[in-house]
């Protein structure tokens, strides 16, 4: 199946909010979109919206290495036998969300906010 658009963009966390809204509006835009998710339910939830190019990536869980080296080598392929347009630009907006004053924020979830990986050259 040959792609549409001349450009590939991925989106992380992009099962809710600002990452699945910037998802849609790309993919309207004429992009093919990556999107990572880390349920099959989002997965599903993204594949019943009809636009064909928007292409889920999952399970991509940014804190599992094994998950972003899966991806990055789907993606290799999948640009090397032009299933999909090159990578243009990755959107990086996972995250948990642990939202206050860095001083009240508990430890253990600050580290894993600033843990969450992206992926490798």
């Amino acid at each position: 199946m040959a792609f549409e658009t001349t450009k590939s963009v991925l989106v992380t966390g992009a099962s809710s909010g600002i990452g699945n809204i910037t998802a849609v509006y790309l993919a309207m835009q004429g992009y093919t979109v990556l999107v990572g998710v880390r349920k099959d339910a989002d997965s599903q939830a993204l594949n019943n919206l009809g636009l064909n190019n928007i292409k889920p990536l999952c399970p991509l869980d940014l804190t599992i290495s094994d998950q972003i080296l899966s991806a990055t080598n789907l993606i290799k392929e999948q640009v090397r036998t032009h299933q999909i347009p090159p990578l243009y630009s990755i959107i990086n907006i996972a995250g948990g969300g642990n939202i206050s004053p860095i001083e009240l924020l508990d430890i253990s979830n600050f580290r894993e906010e600033l843990e969450k990986e992206l992926l490798p050259p």
